[in-house]
């Protein structure tokens, strides 16, 4: 006959003992998420219904201007930099839009105009940034802002079947 009170006892101590194994050995990875303040500006593109279902990046230059979901890496080592990127539903997508890689991130809100903008689209909703290449089988299309664009308070509005609002 089994001590019930003997067994309670190593019950108890077996249940701790793991509870403490998995705490030291099951130890989550360290979060390198860095955290996107609030956005203030957004690329919205209208008459994309031709890449539903995919994802959308924006890239551009003076400022640097990304537009992402989320993003992940050490900001030292472009080696590790992920992006999350936005889902394109409904034949719209619209982008937040983020200044260079610092810490912190900052959102962008300005007025300028265009200048070297790009809209990526990918068959997958996360990037890691050194496998991006010209020759990259993720990349479904890609288009240049025209210059002749203006962002207001961080925000323009696109349409991807209008020729006046991409370079040629």
């Amino acid at each position: 006959m089994i001590n019930k009170s003997k067994f309670g006892i190593w019950a108890i101590i077996t249940i701790i003992a793991l509870i403490g194994f998995c705490i030291t050995a099951c130890a989550e990875e360290e979060d390198d998420t860095i955290p996107l303040p609030t956005p203030i500006g957004w690329l919205t593109i209208n008459d994309i219904d031709e890449h539903n279902g995919k994802y959308a990046f924006v890239g551009g230059s003076d400022p640097v201007i990304l537009g992402m979901q989320s993003f992940r890496g050490n900001l030292e080592n472009p080696e590790t930099w992920r992006f999350g990127l936005v889902p394109i539903s409904g034949g719209t997508v619209s982008i937040p839009l983020y200044i260079g890689l610092s810490i912190p991130v900052e959102a962008y809100g300005g007025n300028h105009d265009v200048d070297h903008v790009y809209v990526t689209i990918f068959n997958t909703q996360t990037v890691l940034f050194a496998s991006i290449n010209d020759n990259d089988s993720r990349i479904v299309d890609e288009q240049f802002v025209a210059r002749t664009k203006t962002f207001s308070n961080g925000n323009l509005t696109l349409s991807w079947t209008t020729p006046a609002d991409w370079m040629d």
